[in-house]
């Protein structure tokens, strides 16, 4: 059987998605299923839909008690990792329009970033996945004057910044956060890359995605999403967050694409998930070499290239590819089992 492809033209307007955002799609899932785990961080930190709920709502509340206002760019520094995922959550339920970046981008090019898209908070990490990463933030605020506030993670903070780590903890026992209006949702998210302008990504489109994502790739509540996460793929992070929030699904997130940790976190999943990047596609076959079979294996990319190695390993193989005139192409392909002819008759 051949396989089929899905167009999603770009979005427009409230009309594509009418009422769901990121943070009600948290809320929603929050309140249908609070102790249900969601989000399983590269260090094994786990987080239930109730916990990321409160955490990414006392970060939205704490960036308004900041000064920082509805529809003002923030900047996220932080390493793909689940704080980074509480990060963004936090500055989307707080209206920003938040800016995902390496956290390893050069100067140069954060420099040229803060310059063009002028964001008022930078927000970077400081910790064992951090690195040194909140020194880099520290120093591109100083030299950015649109930016006021420096927030960030970590026990070791540059003078002057403001610590959500503590925040974050301090939200996953409370009771009763305060919880900001959901009109004041951002209506996208931009993506910042060493040596090239920044995408963006419609919240209507990214929505639309995953509408057609979740029923390609066969997912649904319960299921287990596994993302390896280079430092320098924030949309990985991106996408997986939303099609777990969008069918209930756990997140796990890995933090370098080890063949023990994937399998590890594929073992004992009821469905498993695999979101890979496109460019790391040579690695899919030997680091799952033995492993059991996928459910579905969503693969990302500008230009992706029929594999029929990656067909043997899942059900299906999904293909999402970004086009530079704004469209989505969603790709389905049935997966054939080790020994099966995959040609189609």
């Amino acid at each position: 059987m051949a396989g089929r492809r899905v167009t999603l033209a770009p979005a427009s307007g409230r009309d594509a998605a009418p009422s769901l955002s990121l943070g009600l799609l948290l809320a929603m899932q929050a309140a249908m299923q609070p102790r249900r785990r969601f989000l399983v961080g590269p260090k094994g930190r786990s987080w239930s839909f109730h916990e990321a709920d409160a955490a990414a709502s006392h970060v939205g509340w704490s960036l308004r008690q900041l000064g920082v206002a509805a529809g003002e760019p923030v900047l996220l520094m932080t390493p793909n990792s689940d704080r980074a995922a509480i990060a963004l959550a936090g500055a989307m339920r707080a209206g920003c329009k938040p800016v995902m970046a390496p956290a390893d981008l050069p100067f140069a090019d954060g420099f040229a970033l803060a310059a063009s898209l002028r964001p008022v908070a930078i927000i970077g990490e400081t910790s064992e996945t951090g690195g040194a990463t909140m020194a880099a933030a520290a120093r591109l605020a100083a030299a950015s004057p649109s930016v006021r506030r420096l927030l960030g993670f970590g026990d070791h903070l540059p003078n002057g910044a403001t610590d959500l780590g503590e925040r974050i903890e301090r939200a996953r026992v409370a009771i009763d956060m305060p919880r900001l209006e959901e009109a004041t949702e951002t209506a996208s998210i931009r993506f910042a890359s060493a040596g090239a302008e920044p995408a963006e990504w419609p919240m209507a489109e990214m929505l639309a995605a995953c509408v057609s994502l979740a029923t390609s790739a066969g997912l649904r509540s319960g299921d287990r999403i596994v993302s390896p996460l280079p430092p320098d793929d924030p949309c990985g992070l991106v996408c997986g967050l939303f099609l777990g929030l969008f069918v209930g699904a756990e997140l796990a997130l890995l933090d370098a694409p080890d063949g023990a940790a994937i399998m590890a976190a594929l073992d004992g999943a009821g469905g498993r998930h695999l979101v890979w990047p496109r460019r790391r596609a040579d690695l899919i076959a030997p680091l799952l070499a033995g492993a059991p079979l996928l459910r579905s294996l969503i693969r990302r990319g500008r230009d992706i290239d029929d594999d029929q190695r990656a067909s043997q390993l899942a059900e299906r193989t999904v293909d999402v590819i970004a086009r530079d005139n704004g469209r989505i192409d969603v790709r389905v392909s049935p997966g054939h089992l080790p020994g099966e002819d995959p040609t189609p008759h």
